[in-house]
């Protein structure tokens, strides 16, 4: 089994990088990373019946790990500025990607560096026991990421009468569908990105139950509007929030549960401005 683990872009690889490059940081052990956070409900006891009441929804608690590692260095310098970049990490003021890829399966979180322990190197060239507490906001582990695109809905050329060998079926049509299946075992969320629009905005519908998320503001051929369903923002450029448009926010309804598939139909308010296109990303979430 080879497992490596990135973060931040430093990969700690199980020896692996050691035994080929005489050098790097090797994985000793993380702890929890498959483990399920303790729920947050708060239990109350029937008084006069057996068990409790309904605590409703498990919301979960963020996830901590530690992740235990070890340096092999050139030298004593080599070993010093691999722990100055790794404690490095700690001042980062977003989060980071953290990834597990064990013999292929890729799973990743979003953390922040918490604490970085080091046991004295006493001028030596490698060390282990090295310890890095992160804390991921969100518990859930996601997968690969998906991406799928479409242009707005149009009609197929179809067939002109009468029909001449090679037979001609004209432009092909298209739906102006995007399409995601959450193969996991947790609830996940859906980011589109929209290039250009509508002379009087943006209509994103899912078709499995309705919801709909309505941007009643002109676009530019250049915009690139986010809708992210995660937090339910809406962006320009990833920057400008433009929530203050919105005639439709139902973006609870693009939360996509296991098993369950987002079809997203795409459509501009008005005549279309430039080349409107849609992308949706989403990832699998995992308990």
């Amino acid at each position: 089994m080879q497992a490596v683990l990135t973060l931040g872009g430093i990969a700690f690889d199980g020896g692996a990088n050691i035994t080929r490059n005489g050098h790097g940081w090797g994985l000793q052990a993380i702890t929890d990373w498959h483990s399920l956070t303790a729920s947050k409900a708060q239990i109350n006891e029937r008084p006069q019946a057996h068990g409790a009441f309904d605590p409703g929804t498990d919301w979960r608690k963020s996830t901590a790990n530690e992740i235990k590692a070890a340096y092999w260095g050139h030298d004593h310098n080599d070993l010093i500025r691999a722990i100055q970049q790794l404690t490095a990490l700690a001042n980062r003021d977003e989060l980071m990607e953290c990834t597990m890829d064990v013999d292929g399966v890729v799973l990743r979180r979003m953390v922040s560096v918490r604490n970085v322990d080091v046991p004295d190197t006493r001028g030596r060239s490698n060390i282990d026991g090295v310890a890095v507490d992160v804390l991921a906001p969100d518990p859930r582990a996601y997968g690969p990421v998906s991406v799928n695109s479409t242009g707005l809905a149009r009609h197929g050329g179809g067939i002109v009468f009468p029909v001449v060998s090679p037979v001609d079926f004209g432009t092909p049509g298209a739906d102006g569908r995007t399409v995601f299946t959450n193969t996991g075992t947790a609830v996940t969320s859906v980011t589109m990105t929209v290039t250009g629009g509508g002379s009087r905005g943006i209509v994103l519908k899912r078709v499995e139950n309705g919801a709909t998320l309505i941007l009643s503001r002109a676009c530019n051929p250049d915009d690139s509007t986010v809708f992210d369903s995660a937090d339910g923002s809406v962006l320009l450029a990833g920057q400008a929030e433009l929530s203050g448009w919105m005639t439709s926010d139902d973006f609870d309804g693009f939360d996509v549960r296991p098993g369950e598939t987002c079809t997203v139909q795409f459509g501009v308010l008005g005549d279309p401005v430039g080349f409107p296109r849609l992308e949706m990303s989403a990832a699998p979430a995992y308990w």
